[in-house]
């Protein structure tokens, strides 16, 4: 059997601050994730060593083109 919720809907007025706040934490969370990503990149030294360590939760061609961003130098810099 299955149980299934409704989830319910946040009631927020669409105004300027709401956005901004928003995306403060959606930015915030980014960082994170992309920090995550980034030093599983720098543990391994190699592009076939960190295929092989790719985390679980990506796809493997996203990770493929993590791999190659993190090794730009705009993302080195």
């Amino acid at each position: 059997m299955y149980l299934f919720f409704q989830q319910e809907k946040w009631d927020l007025e669409d105004s300027l601050e709401n956005k901004k706040k928003i995306w403060a934490i959606s930015n915030e969370r980014y960082k994170g994730w992309r920090s995550t990503f980034s030093a599983t990149y720098r543990a391994y030294d190699t592009y076939d060593e960190r295929m092989r360590h790719k985390p679980e939760d990506l796809h493997i061609v996203e990770w493929h083109n993590l791999v190659f961003y993190f090794g730009t130098e705009e993302f080195q810099v």
